[in-house]
């Protein structure tokens, strides 16, 4: 029975075009996943990858959200839209249906605590409620729960590509130098004080089931500033490129 691949890309915002500089790497080299998942701008990317996109593609989605723009954030809070809004205006209407591959995105239930795995209805909103980062986006409503950004519970979903039949993952780390929640936590305090989200590691899952993490050193890049995509996707590119024999080492693609 062939092996079955999946792809779990972390929270990071801005750092999220790092992801895509390393799928364009990853498709070179002839590297094709059957299950994704992501968290926060990983769901953005790993959607868009379970959708078929290209890395041009999605780097063009990226451009017309205007993420790549100064200012972009208080740009869309002045035209009064949310990031589902901003969502479905490039990617139109979509669904889970629409999907050429399995694909979930992790977001986090305020009130709970609980971590919560869409995989079903409305794409765009499913992507928004995965990144919904206090204070910058409300919650979004699914199924009566009031959903945020999956990085306060799980940062990097492998443990969901296995769950999804994976035999092997590769996960993509953002946050590699800041593993706990802590401070996301300390921020939420301030907003939502009434949360039951609990201070712990949103990276323990990632590093426990993926086979292969690409973990770049970013500390240097901000989580709103996408003005450095193309430093960010060369970032993305170069790892996997510098690291590909690795790479298939742990994914056994070097055996028949």
């Amino acid at each position: 029975m062939r092996k079955r691949y999946g792809l779990a890309l972390g929270s990071g915002g801005a750092k999220g075009v790092v992801h895509i500089g390393a799928l364009q790497a990853l498709h070179e080299e002839g590297i094709k996943f059957d299950v994704t998942a992501g968290t926060s701008i990983g769901s953005i990317v790993a959607g868009m990858y379970a959708l078929n996109y290209s890395a041009r593609e999605m780097i063009n989605v990226i451009e017309e959200m205007s993420f790549t723009k100064s200012g972009w954030l208080i740009n869309m809070k002045f035209k009064n839209l949310s990031l589902e809004d901003k969502l479905k205006e490039v990617l139109g209407e979509k669904s889970f249906s629409d999907l050429k591959i399995p694909y979930k995105a992790v977001a986090t239930d305020v009130d709970t605590g609980e971590e919560v795995v869409i995989d079903k209805g409305d794409l765009c909103k499913a992507m928004a409620a995965s990144s919904a980062i206090p204070p910058a986006f409300k919650p979004v409503i699914i199924d009566g729960r009031r959903l945020i950004d999956g990085a306060f519970t799980n940062s990097i979903p492998a443990d969901v590509c296995k769950k999804m039949g994976a035999n092997y993952v590769l996960g993509i780390d953002l946050s590699g130098e800041n593993p706990m929640n802590f401070s996301a936590v300390s921020v939420l305090n301030l907003f939502y004080k009434e949360h039951k989200i609990k201070k712990g590691s949103r990276s323990y899952n990632g590093y426990r089931f993926a086979d292969v993490i690409i973990a770049p050193d970013l500390r240097k890049y901000k989580l709103f500033n996408m003005g450095n995509s193309k430093v960010l996707f060369d970032i993305g590119y170069t790892l996997v490129k510098n690291n590909i024999n690795f790479i298939k080492e742990r994914l056994k693609l070097h055996r028949k």
